[in-house]
């Protein structure tokens, strides 16, 4: 959530969190606190990373898919705050979608 800078964001933790026994992971992208950096060096956390993508519940999050040759075109409509995207999947040539 890092992305919006310095705008609140509101993330409701109430009943759908707690009864369907949701989990909330984040990650520093940043610098890791120096007493932590022995065990979690770059490489475990972007292992960590990867295998989280691994979700299949996550291909729910993909709401657009676009070519990237038609990506300078749709890119300012998939990054309008007033647009349906959620989160849009770069198709590059010859890659399997």
């Amino acid at each position: 959530m890092s992305w919006y800078g310095t705008t609140r964001v509101l993330a409701p933790l109430g009943a759908d969190f707690h009864s369907r026994r949701l989990k909330l992971v984040s990650s520093q992208v940043g610098t890791i606190a120096a007493e932590r950096q022995s065990r979690w060096t770059y490489r475990r956390r972007l292992e960590l990373a990867v295998s989280l993508l691994t979700d299949p519940a996550l291909d729910r999050l993909l709401s657009h898919r676009v070519s990237f040759h038609d990506l300078p075109d749709r890119l300012p409509d998939l990054l309008n705050r007033s647009s349906d995207v959620l989160a849009a999947l770069v198709l590059y040539d010859g890659a399997p979608d």
